[in-house]
């Protein structure tokens, strides 16, 4: 029988590292007062403190969606290190401690069967790219070991990614590292992939500053912002009172509301490959970023698949965030579904049954897509049947998964889709930030904007 994880195992398991080396004029803005009060507070992005001090592995979206090029391929999108600002794209690269990974389950049971782990060698523009998968995992936990096989897939910041080629089995060597793979031998297959990972513009739209940025804005729940952040510090032992109690229960209004994300740039992965290659059926999806631990493993840091999941429904006080980062999909029964009931029952107010049909979509966070149909993707569709705009699912990047949420927790959505009766327990005003998908995106791959 599946059993609660112990967090303090879990915890004591966990090694702080050192985050990597940024050019100088990069760590004076960082470090500025005004730079930390803004960008430590956001979505999925610097929502813990952990995710604070090492950014390189805070994720902050991940997308599935139907290649533009082929409809035999799938793209795979993990978006990491939030907030950079305009202008600076180029200074970032990716954490070379940290093992980045898409993991994919396609028997339903909240375990991936297949990963596929992206790393990096270097640091700054000549940062190289390596990549493994999709394959059997060699574990299946928190703790994550490389797979014998990576190859080289070019540089950081390479647009067009390349022409689709097979990566064939390499070798991934560190040196002066005991990180070094193993070189048992293991069946491999090549897949005909296209890889991109660099600078892109933040794709996420969301009217943060009403959400929890500050009292100016009458902002709704202060404690959804990082624990490290001032005037509120808040460190792991510390909490606010009542962290679900919202300070107004109102969006701001049509062209009052802001993108908060929109001058922002994140550090993007981005995979296309065939659909085959990832069983061709349903499958769900998430991302995870995990620190070296200093030898042969690494240590599961962030968890994300559906956006705003536990950012919006569970509390940044008594570690909640924290706690659900760093476990598995098939942990969350136990652990975010407390945190939905807690947030549905208030300040949401729902009925027995909407709470029970919001838990029953949302538990365990995994994206679903079914590899079988057509585009376009839409976000839920494969949960809603087809009838939030295609049977594909996944997440499309022009997808507004904010009010896709809002409906949920304070509209008519679970009722509109035959889950549970109406309840007329619904908040009108809260069932949309009233910001859209103001982005620069492409028609061809890596699909991302240009950054900023």
């Amino acid at each position: 029988m599946l059993q609660p994880p112990s967090h303090k195992t879990i915890s004591s398991t966990f090694r702080t590292r050192k985050p990597w080396a940024l050019p100088v004029a990069a760590l004076a803005l960082l470090v500025s007062p005004a730079f930390l009060q803004n960008a430590a507070r956001a979505s999925d992005h610097g929502e813990t403190a952990e995710n604070v001090a090492r950014s390189g592995a805070d994720l902050t979206d991940v997308f599935i969606f139907p290649s533009a090029s082929s409809e035999d391929n799938v793209v795979l999108v993990m978006n990491v290190q939030p907030l950079i600002p305009k202008r600076l794209s180029k200074l970032f690269s990716f954490d070379p401690e940290v093992l980045y990974q898409f993991k994919i389950d396609t028997s339903g049971d909240s375990v991936e069967d297949r990963v596929i782990q992206v790393r990096f060698k270097g640091t700054g523009a000549s940062q190289e790219i390596f990549i493994a998968g999709p394959e059997d995992p060699r574990n299946t936990s928190v703790i994550s070991t490389l797979l014998p096989n990576f190859a080289s897939a070019g540089r950081i910041n390479n647009r067009s990614g390349g022409e689709p080629k097979n990566f064939k089995p390499g070798n991934f060597r560190e040196s002066q590292s005991s990180e070094s793979q193993s070189s048992e031998s293991r069946s491999y297959k090549s897949v005909p992939m296209r890889v991109f990972a660099g600078a892109r513009e933040d794709p996420f739209f969301f009217d943060f500053e009403r959400f929890a940025l500050g009292l100016a804005t009458q902002e709704m729940f202060p404690d959804r912002r990082t624990p490290l952040e001032p005037p509120q510090p808040r460190t792991f032992d510390k909490t606010i009172k009542d962290p679900n109690k919202p300070l107004t229960t109102s969006w701001r209004p049509p062209g009052k509301a802001r993108d908060f994300f929109k001058p922002f740039n994140v550090l993007s992965i981005v995979v296309e490959l065939p659909r085959a290659a990832l069983g061709g059926g349903i499958i769900r999806l998430w991302a995870t970023t995990s620190p070296s631990d200093g030898n042969r493993s690494f240590i599961q840091q962030e968890r994300l698949a559906r956006p705003l999941i536990n950012e919006t429904l569970a509390t940044v006080s008594n570690e909640r965030h924290r706690t659900n980062n760093r476990i598995t999909p098939a942990y969350d029964r136990f652990e975010l579904a407390r945190d939905m009931e807690s947030f549905l029952t208030y300040p949401a107010g729902r009925s027995r049954a909407t709470k029970d049909a919001i838990k029953s979509l949302l538990v365990p966070d995994v994206m679903i897509a079914d590899l079988s149909k057509p585009g376009p993707a839409s976000y839920l569709g494969v949960e809603s049947k087809g009838a939030n705009g295609g049977s594909f699912g996944g997440r499309a990047l022009t997808d507004d998964v904010v009010d896709a949420l809002l409906g949920i927790i304070f509209g008519t959505t679970i009722s509109d889709m035959g889950l549970a009766p109406a309840d007329g327990k619904e908040t009108p005003s809260l069932t949309s930030d009233n910001v859209g998908a103001d982005k620069h995106f492409l028609s061809e791959f890596p699909y991302l904007g240009d950054p900023r």
